[in-house]
């Protein structure tokens, strides 16, 4: 089995940590399944998912949403993906 770990930092404009912000996230496996996950971020503003898999091959995390009362997710700005291969 493989671990696959998936950490999402939220910062705002100035580049701050945004704490108490509920990230979704969607992560596709080499076998085109898809894992949906959400959590909060920390005082750090990052929220790391963690998936255990034995299957090998690309690995696709998308952030689908960033949800927090009274602020505006900037998904245009954004880095909402990333891939990992396990051989």
């Amino acid at each position: 089995f493989n671990w696959v770990y998936t950490k999402v930092t939220v910062v705002d404009e100035a580049n701050n940590p945004v704490s108490g912000a509920t990230v979704y996230v969607e992560t596709t496996l080499p076998d085109l399944s898809v894992q949906s996950f959400s959590g909060e971020t920390g005082s750090e503003g990052a929220v790391t998912f963690s998936l255990k898999s034995k299957l090998t091959g690309t690995y696709t995390s998308t952030v689908t949403d960033v949800v927090k009362s009274g602020w505006t997710y900037d998904e245009a700005n954004s880095v909402t993906f990333a891939s990992l291969t396990i051989q």
